[in-house]
């Protein structure tokens, strides 16, 4: 399959805020509606923010989390990375993903059905890692651009990896504008992984234009990228249990 680089096109209607690259010159009369746009910008959890000649989404919530590169190398040329995991009624966990970074420097698969598939971190795709708090099995979620996804069961480090039965695949929501995009999704836990503490990392591989990858992670135990190593569980959520 011929791969390519696939414009990131704005679109709007997708989108709480209107993102653009420029800031024009507003008259007096717009003044009244700033308070209440950033008001409502922090409500849906971000602000835009214009930087030189750039537009940088920033967030804005306390539950978000800033992902690292493993090293300058893999940063390319992501400016900011942030993330967050929360519990849903359903007693699940919804994941969101925010990257700021141009179009042009980032490669992204080509859109696909919505279909259980391997190798997915060969190439741009985020990733969930969530064990019961103190237990050594985990569970281990990829989320491709594409809408293509992936969910795993280690029985320990590395060890004993199954597919994870799903009853529902989770739905992959893709926004964007010219210099950033975020990835969001819901995502189901078996019966026994709901009501209690859960520990958690967010982790993605980022491909840019050139090919290279870049490993990202809230946080990195050893000294090479190994999204798996049990001291990367350093985030803490409780899924309630299902009505």
């Amino acid at each position: 399959m011929q791969r390519r680089c696939r414009r990131i096109k704005s679109d709007i209607t997708r989108h709480h805020l209107l993102l653009r690259k420029g800031i024009k010159p507003i008259s007096v009369g717009h003044l009244v509606d700033i308070a209440s746009f950033i008001e409502k910008a922090q409500q849906i959890g971000f602000i835009a923010c214009h930087s030189a000649s750039r537009l940088a989404v920033v967030a804005a919530m306390n539950n978000m989390m800033t992902l690292h590169p493993f090293g300058e190398t893999d940063r390319g040329a992501v400016r900011q990375f942030e993330a967050r995991v929360e519990a849903t009624d359903e007693g699940g966990l919804w994941v969101q993903y925010i990257v700021d970074i141009a179009a042009e420097d980032v490669f992204l698969p080509d859109d696909a059905p919505p279909e259980r598939t391997d190798d997915l971190w060969k190439t741009t795709c985020f990733e969930l890692f969530v064990r019961r708090a103190g237990k050594p099995g985990y569970i281990e979620f990829n989320f491709s651009p594409s809408s293509r996804w992936a969910a795993y069961h280690f029985s320990d480090y590395r060890n004993c990896v199954s597919n994870l039965p799903i009853e529902e695949a989770p739905a992959i929501h893709m926004d964007f504008g010219d210099y950033w995009f975020s990835v969001e999704t819901n995502v189901t836990l078996p019966p026994n992984w709901v009501g209690i503490s859960l520990e958690a990392n967010l982790t993605a591989v980022i491909e840019s234009s050139d090919g290279k990858l870049g490993y990202w992670a809230v946080k990195h135990a050893i000294e090479k990228p190994d999204f798996h190593h049990p001291d990367c569980f350093v985030l803490s959520v409780t899924a309630p249990a299902r009505p």
